[in-house]
């Protein structure tokens, strides 16, 4: 962009003078151009630029009012110019919540950049220290009363400062419009359909433009994407009226044509050719469609004591923490409630390494001791396909606690299974949990 292009946007503002805040597109080399962020006007209008869009979270309102807070203007002098590639600086895409985090800082500095070379103007013009001046509404005025605006201060003259970020903005406790509810500035546009959206855009020359979607459409992996078109019969849509062309790329087929509805019509018309596909998985049951689903495992978090080293742990131990409470506990006291694996570990490390895991154990443990009905407090051997073995232990520790009123574990299901469960666990000795007393506490899993 050029320098004079920058100033496109407020060209009728410098003709009577203004002031604009604007940063170089190549450091140090202002004859690159330079893009534009704020322009104060003579007649003391505000215009802000910003390179993302509104699309419907009211950043044009936002925005607005972080400029109106820098500058110590009315919100009703600030216009907000979002997305016109010809004037707004670049920066990215719209997405998530970056207008605000990321995209209005440079334009929050630019505000207080402009409000404090004003301050100092004005300090000038009036003869009067800085600290004795306020700012009310584009107005500056002393303490003896003495008043310059910011229109006149800019008037007649053209004045373009390079974007600093090491300007003071305001502390949050002396905002007065950002963070106060204010009527979005597009709903009354939107209320009278004004309001020009996507879809109303026209532009000379404009055509519009259908895809036809191949067969795996939604599948974004494997050798037949973008290998498994054949051929196009083009003569299928050789009536369709203002057809300006189909368009092959690989697997994308696109029609384009002078007319939306005509574009439509040739994209539902035309005959495409494709080889077999893989077919999609049934998501009728989706859950069993996920498992099935090829996947590599890998580990997203590797932390905490899994080897064991207090009382009750040999050495070896593979255990699973899982949710318990509620517990009455003495100050500083900690609780756990632990299933620990003991020997047997599978050679390729198939150990119990979660929830989900541990309930597939269980399963197998039922199928293979239906004598119990339950699972008692003690060591279980499960029997894997490949021939190893691994012993599960189940075994709940609530150590050197004196004041214990209730103790519960909870229990995650598999996803897609059924729903978690509570097991109540007690130290009376009654209900598979050793001695009455002697700090393990246990229950039947049933």
């Amino acid at each position: 962009m050029s320098r004079a292009e920058a100033k496109a946007p407020h060209t009728a503002a410098a003709s009577g003078g203004s002031l604009s805040i604007v940063r170089s597109l190549k450091a140090g080399q202002p004859e690159a151009g330079f893009e534009t962020f704020l322009t104060v006007a003579a007649d003391g209008s505000v215009t802000a630029f910003n390179g993302h869009v509104d699309l419907g979270t009211g950043v044009r309102t936002a925005l607005a009012q972080i400029v109106a807070e820098e500058l110590d203007v009315a919100l009703a002098r600030v216009a907000i110019v979002l997305g016109d590639t010809t004037h707004t600086p670049d920066q990215g895409p719209t997405i998530a919540s970056e207008t605000i985090q990321v995209a209005a800082v440079p334009l929050r500095h630019a505000a207080a950049q402009a409000r404090r070379h004003l301050l100092e103007r004005a300090a000038d013009n009036l003869d009067r220290p800085i600290d004795d001046l306020v700012v009310e509404d584009g107005l500056i005025r002393a303490r003896d009363n003495h008043s310059v605006s910011y229109a006149e201060l800019v008037a007649g003259k053209t004045i373009c400062l390079e974007l600093r970020d090491d300007v003071a903005v305001k502390d949050i406790t002396a905002y007065r419009v950002v963070g106060r509810p204010v009527p979005r500035v597009e709903i009354p546009a939107m209320a009278t359909g004004e309001m020009t959206y996507v879809h109303d855009v026209r532009v000379p020359g404009m055509l519009h433009g259908r895809v036809v979607r191949p067969p795996y459409a939604g599948v974004d992996a494997g050798d037949f994407v973008g290998t498994s078109l054949i051929a196009i019969d083009e003569s299928s849509v050789a009536d369709v009226p203002g057809l300006v062309a189909v368009v092959r790329i690989a697997d994308f087929v696109g029609v384009v044509a002078e007319r939306e509805e005509n574009a439509a019509r040739a994209a539902a018309q035309l005959k495409v050719t494709w080889k077999p596909v893989p077919k999609l998985p049934d998501l009728a049951d989706l859950a069993t469609a996920l498992r099935a689903n090829p996947s590599t495992p890998r580990t997203l978090r590797d932390t905490g004591d899994i080897d064991g080293a207090g009382n009750n742990f040999p050495p070896g131990d593979r255990r699973i923490t899982i949710n318990t409470g509620p517990f009455t506990l003495q100050n500083g006291d900690t609780q756990e409630v632990v299933f620990a694996l003991v020997g047997g570990i599978d050679p390729a490390g198939d150990h119990l390494s979660a929830v989900m895991k541990l309930k597939a154990h269980i399963q197998t443990i039922r199928d293979q001791y239906p004598q119990t009905g339950a699972l008692p407090r003690g060591t279980y051997q499960v029997n894997h396909p490949n021939g190893s073995t691994t012993d599960l232990q189940v075994r709940a520790d609530l150590r050197e606690f004196s004041d214990i009123t209730t103790a519960e574990a909870s229990f995650a299901p598999e996803i897609g299974s059924e729903p978690g469960f509570n097991l109540q666990l007690y130290d009376d000795g009654t209900h598979q949990d050793s001695l009455a007393g002697d700090g393990i506490w246990g229950n039947s899993l049933t």
